[in-house]
């Protein structure tokens, strides 16, 4: 779906193309790799940078985000609220055409934000390091400075617990209107790219009993969270005298929100897409796992013709499948696709494709860097989670996150973590945002993290610098 709609959309809604793109799975094995290629995303993200220095176009461009989303989010919310269940196939093709339309469009726009990140980021570090001399005060003012300030969806969500539960503990009832707003604004925030389930009213009485039993100052911790964004804002004014760190500033700022935009939109689009693979897996009697290798035209195809993909092929794609779009030239054969800038391989073939477009790793890498995105040591076992659920599962009071990005699902393992270490990702990814709110240590864009630390190793988390060496 992201990969159709950039190859789609991109040029159209952000005035360039992102000319490369792999894509590859492995559903068996619940793991998945994102590759761009350097010279294309510094193209795009010095693009980005440049026309957001005009605050006219930033505005402009920032509007279009919001509609966008806006219409992605809505025909979400439709099928919500939809019983799937009285459509007729055609029907039902319609609205997960519409669905993927509009989801398209929004993650081909969206896609930026991960190109803008790189080239901002270095456009900070060259402000910062001409504005302070010291070493320590060049992290610190880029960690304040890449501290968004306004409330990411998390916090803004903790804080309506805690005033939940500080109701509750006053007046020994449970505030309505409260959790009807939980309900209505956070339903999504413990959503995966697998769906997953929406919030409901046992998971928030859940959530304010633990805070009742571990909160040791509750009015204390709301003032905290209200005057969060003064508090941020305050202290940016110290580093924000040089008029090139301004105008950086202001480009990470509503770039920052953007981000939880994309992340909103894709979590309620996602959900919304399985209700209709639901749907799908019980009048064709195809599981969901396996819907979720068919291509859109090919479930359009299986709704209005009931076309289905050969038990053999369904079989290769769970074991592996690598999409490759080369905007600049034919990839592969022409018999291969019908389009000759996509190549699409399954099975054994997805395998070889992957590995010949991936860098190989090192086993005698024994500490490597990334971008400081929340300062601070430590120092604590490795646990690799891939996915929401693994954290949870596998993350410990002390132990090292390492992943290949963060979603909202992963924030309560992330709370437990000592530090936390992520292959992808800026300063506006969700990983940065949550771990400096929650004061957590954090190196974002390693890109090779989850190659060379292994479950066990105990390592060294220098944020500060952005260096993680291994121990033993």
């Amino acid at each position: 779906m992201i990969c159709d709609g950039m190859r789609k959309y991109d040029r159209e809604l952000i005035g360039r193309p992102f000319t490369r793109t792999l894509y590859s799975a492995e559903p068996k094995n619940n793991f998945s790799l994102w590759c761009w290629w350097q010279d294309d995303l510094t193209k795009m993200g010095k693009y980005l940078v440049d026309n957001s220095r005009n605050n006219d176009w930033l505005s402009s461009h920032v509007a279009l985000h919001k509609k966008v989303a806006g219409e992605a989010q809505a025909i979400a919310a439709k099928i919500k609220q939809l019983n799937l269940l009285e459509l007729s196939d055609n029907q039902l093709s319609f609205l997960y055409a519409d669905l993927m339309i509009k989801a398209e469009r929004f993650n081909a726009l969206s896609m930026e934000i991960d190109a803008l990140d790189l080239v901002l980021e270095e456009e900070l570090k060259k402000a910062i390091s001409s504005t302070f001399a010291a070493k320590r005060e060049q992290n610190e003012a880029y960690t304040i400075i890449t501290t968004p300030s306004e409330l990411s969806a998390p916090k803004k969500e903790e804080l309506m617990f805690y005033r939940l539960a500080l109701t509750l503990k006053e007046t020994k009832k449970y505030d309505d209107k409260l959790i009807n707003s939980i309900l209505s604004d956070f339903w999504w925030t413990e959503l995966n790219w697998r769906a997953g389930d929406g919030k409901t009213l046992q998971t928030i009485k859940k959530g304010i009993d633990n805070i009742l039993k571990e909160a040791k100052d509750i009015p204390k911790h709301i003032r905290k969270l209200e005057n969060y964004s003064d508090e941020i804002v305050g202290l940016k004014k110290k580093y924000l005298k040089n008029p090139e760190l301004n105008v950086l500033n202001n480009i990470f700022e509503e770039y920052a929100l953007l981000h939880e935009l994309r992340k909103e939109t894709q979590m309620k689009a996602t959900f919304s897409l399985y209700l209709i693979f639901e749907e799908i897996s019980k009048r064709f009697g195809i599981s969901v796992n396996d819907l979720e290798v068919y291509s859109p035209d090919e479930l359009i195809l299986l709704l209005e013709k009931e076309r289905k993909i050969s038990d053999e092929e369904i079989a290769n794609r769970l074991q592996c499948s690598t999409l490759f779009i080369n905007e600049n030239g034919c990839v592969g054969n022409k018999n291969d696709h019908d389009n000759n800038s996509v190549l699409f391989k399954s099975g054994e073939d997805a395998i070889k494709l992957k590995a010949s477009e991936q860098s190989k790793e090192s086993d005698a890498i024994r500490d490597f860097s990334g971008l400081p995105a929340s300062l601070g040591k430590a120092v604590g076992r490795v646990k690799i989670a891939l996915s929401a659920a693994e954290a949870l599962k596998k993350i410990e009071k002390g132990d090292i996150l390492v992943t290949g990005m963060t979603m909202p699902d992963f924030v309560p393992a992330m709370k437990k973590a000592a530090a936390i270490i992520t292959n992808e990702g800026g300063a506006t990814c969700h990983a940065a945002i949550i771990s400096r709110e929650f004061n957590i240590p954090c190196i974002v864009g390693t890109k090779i993290a989850t190659k060379i630390l292994k479950d066990g190793m105990m390592v060294e988390v220098n944020a500060n610098h952005g260096v993680v060496k291994i121990i033993k």
